[in-house]
């Protein structure tokens, strides 16, 4: 490209900063992945090029429901002890929800994989805290709002799909760590 011009490109590369620029004198694709398009870098990691952006929000929708019916059962505010009692198992099943999605870290998926066995804090007692405590925050919001109707669909449509997706996570965590998951799992509770 400038050689044709007539000028030493051999000379200018070195002392051009960066792999970049050094790679753009000499008229030729950079080498490094930190240039590559995005496009090109999501392509390689998955066939379907969205994907990721599907399962961050799959992985933020609980969430964002518990919250969502949280504001409104806190809207319907009543001094009676089913509504305290309730809102207090909430607020504190929630706290440990979280608590065990950070404990968990990395090795959270929506699909079961794995990744790494993490034993340690809420883990080191409960093999599955995130939907223990989940389903545990959504049954104190239920406790507050006092419908007895959609409590019970919520949780005889939640609660066995939570209990067979725990099943799945279990077969591969003992697949892929074996007798080191078995003593993990015969030393905890759910």
């Amino acid at each position: 490209m400038l050689s044709s011009k007539g000028i030493d490109v051999d000379a200018i590369a070195p002392a051009v900063d960066g792999k970049f620029m050094s790679a753009f004198v000499r008229g030729q694709k950079p080498r490094s992945s930190w240039c590559t398009p995005a496009r090109e870098r999501n392509s390689a990691r998955s066939k379907i090029p969205y994907l990721r952006w599907l399962l961050r929000a799959i992985y933020w929708i609980d969430l964002v429901v518990f919250l969502g019916f949280g504001v409104y059962v806190f809207s319907q505010w009543q001094w009676n002890v089913r509504y305290l009692v309730g809102i207090g198992i909430a607020v504190a099943s929630f706290a440990l929800w979280m608590v065990a999605r950070v404990q968990l870290g990395k090795s959270f998926s929506v699909r079961a994989q794995a990744r790494a066995l993490v034993t340690t804090g809420l883990y080191s007692k409960f093999r599955h805290p995130i939907y223990l405590f989940g389903e545990l925050a959504f049954a104190g919001l239920f406790l507050a709002w006092g419908e007895l109707i959609p409590a019970l669909a919520y949780f005889v449509l939640i609660c066995p799909a939570q209990i067979v997706r725990s099943r799945k996570e279990e077969a591969v965590l003992e697949e892929a760590f074996g007798e080191e998951y078995r003593q993990y799992k015969a030393s905890t509770w759910f």
